[in-house]
């Protein structure tokens, strides 16, 4: 599509623009999320040689995508360089927020991810890079979840073995206490004990 444009001598500014549904947010909020979905994509940050008809890619390595206060569609425009790495521009005023991007590295199933992935950012929740696999995020959210429960049951039984309390003093009775056994097989269990050996 881009080499397209160049041949028809068309502008390398050829953008989409959307209003992001992130709720309300703080521009220096917004800022971090950014960057954490840029390391997370790095066609967000890869440079784009529009020298010649013939764009091309020429690697991750440009500014990234940036934060600005404005909503304008064209003031946010202004702001899009490819040839420095910079496709994406998010403008965002009291709380709203509003994006435009470069078409060479957004389409519509892209807008969802990238959506999705500042939200997620914004929450303090991890964000699956291009070089992780779902399965692998998977394998790790259940590790994540299970290390908790495991380190509460690993206090508890240390608890158990102290001396027992000395006569008369208050002591709780362990006729409600039951035990909880996790079956783990196959891969899942071979990555939890690649993770936790113990």
């Amino acid at each position: 599509m881009l080499r397209r444009q160049m041949e028809r001598g068309m502008s390398d500014r050829f953008v989409q623009a959307r209003r992001l549904d992130l709720g309300p947010v703080a521009v220096e909020d917004l800022e971090q999320a950014l960057q954490q979905v840029a390391q997370a994509h790095p066609m967000l940050r890869t440079r784009v040689d529009t020298s010649s008809a013939f764009a091309h890619f020429v690697g991750a390595e440009g500014d990234g995508p940036m934060v600005v206060r404005a909503l304008d569609v064209d003031a946010l425009i202004d702001h899009i360089d490819i040839a420095a790495g910079r496709s994406v521009v998010l403008g965002c005023v009291d709380g709203y927020v509003k994006a435009v991007a470069h078409h060479a590295v957004i389409d519509s199933a892209s807008w969802m991810i990238l959506e999705d992935d500042l939200r997620d950012a914004l929450a303090g929740r991890r964000i699956l890079s291009g070089q992780a696999s779902y399965k692998d995020l998977c394998l790790q959210e259940l590790h994540d979840a299970h290390t908790a429960a495991a380190q509460d049951a690993l206090h508890w039984s240390e608890l158990a073995t102290l001396p027992r309390p000395v006569e008369d003093s208050n002591q709780w009775s362990t006729d409600h206490v039951s035990t909880l056994e996790v079956n783990i097989d196959g891969q899942t269990r071979r990555f939890c004990r690649a993770l936790h050996p113990t």
